[in-house]
């Protein structure tokens, strides 16, 4: 089958030679319609994130359409032809960390299930989650990035009128800014240096922008909450130089939320007694898979197709990567089935 693989540091590719896998006990093949680009495939591919090997194919936001059922699977309730979306989070079930409640730190696996950007897929039946029929396979690709959003939101613990600001207004960004929306924040603000987002962020809900290429972002934030700073600040770019002004700018015994992924050698500047006086907390998200079922509810409440910027044929990957790295498009997706629209 074809799919985008990782081919060296810094480079992808498509390859026509990858082999079908064999379905399991309690495996499923899905047709792949789409597949998102995230950052963390950029961070496979430029960092060496999950020490990838030539040949691997990427991506781990999917949509697609189930087309072949393994042994063991009718107790699955899935059905040849049911459109689907899956979660990279593989877990047993039974070592500590999953019963504690912690599936996304099991032992027994220690990567995420990529592979998405190809023209087939087998999960295991549990990471398969069936969507109503108002909700588009193309849209319906950005579940699995709303599962982390929907955590960050868990964690985060927004409340009605608190002033929030998000920096970063990519597609998980735009995901984030919604979701902070609908919890009913105020000053609702969005620091973002592509002036070609910044439309879109006031479209989807943001009252201010801050650009940093050209305002100063303490000064412009203290403007905005009265010299009060914020409530929350969420941090979603992922950017060496964005992480560090967040402390600057949270409000006394305001939380600062580190959702983006950051390089694995990126250690953050921190100045413990400035975070003392104002009594602040600092947030980090991961994910968790038992989110999957409310994200595919709140996914038919958002506007995803806003979110989506760009669309590439997956014999286009290597284009929709270098559409990726300029920043401006806020969502870029792979198409990997023509027929499935």
């Amino acid at each position: 089958m074809k799919a985008c693989v990782y081919e060296a540091p810094g480079k992808v590719g498509l390859r026509c030679d990858i082999p079908m896998e064999p379905l399991k006990r309690n495996e499923v093949r899905i047709q792949v319609a789409y597949c998102a680009i995230c950052a963390t495939d950029t961070h496979i591919v430029n960092h060496g994130m999950f020490n990838p090997y030539p040949g691997m194919v990427l991506g781990h936001e999917v949509s697609g359409i189930v087309v072949e059922m393994g042994p063991d699977t009718e107790k699955s309730g899935l059905k040849i032809g049911d459109r689907v979306v899956g979660s990279p989070i593989r877990n047993c079930g039974y070592c500590e960390q999953c019963q504690k409640g912690n599936p996304q730190y099991c032992t027994s696996y220690s990567d995420l299930a990529f592979g998405g950007m190809a023209e087939y897929k087998v999960y295991n039946m549990k990471n398969l989650y069936k969507i109503p029929e108002k909700l588009g396979l193309r849209e319906a690709c950005l579940v699995e990035p709303l599962s982390c959003v929907m955590r960050g939101m868990d964690l985060t613990q927004i409340q009605q009128g608190q002033t929030v600001c998000l920096s970063g207004s990519g597609g998980i960004g735009l995901l984030m800014l919604q979701a902070i929306c609908m919890r009913g924040a105020s000053r609702v603000t969005v620091i973002e240096p592509v002036e070609e987002k910044h439309a879109l962020a006031r479209k989807l809900g943001a009252e201010h922008i801050i650009n940093p290429t050209t305002d100063n972002i303490c000064e412009e934030s203290m403007r905005i909450t009265d010299g009060l700073g914020f409530d929350v600040v969420i941090e979603a770019s992922g950017s060496r130089n964005a992480a560090p002004p967040c402390l600057d700018i949270v409000g006394k015994c305001g939380t600062i939320t580190y959702f983006a992924v950051y390089p694995e050698d990126y250690e953050l500047p921190l100045n413990l007694f400035k975070l003392y006086s104002k009594e602040a907390r600092i947030q980090t998200v991961y994910t968790h898979t038992q989110i999957y079922p409310r994200a595919v509810n709140f996914a038919t409440r958002l506007d995803l197709k806003t979110v989506i910027g760009a669309e590439f044929p997956l014999d286009a990957c290597e284009q929709a990567f270098a559409a990726f790295a300029t920043k401006k498009p806020p969502k870029v997706v792979i198409r990997c089935a023509e027929a499935l629209r």
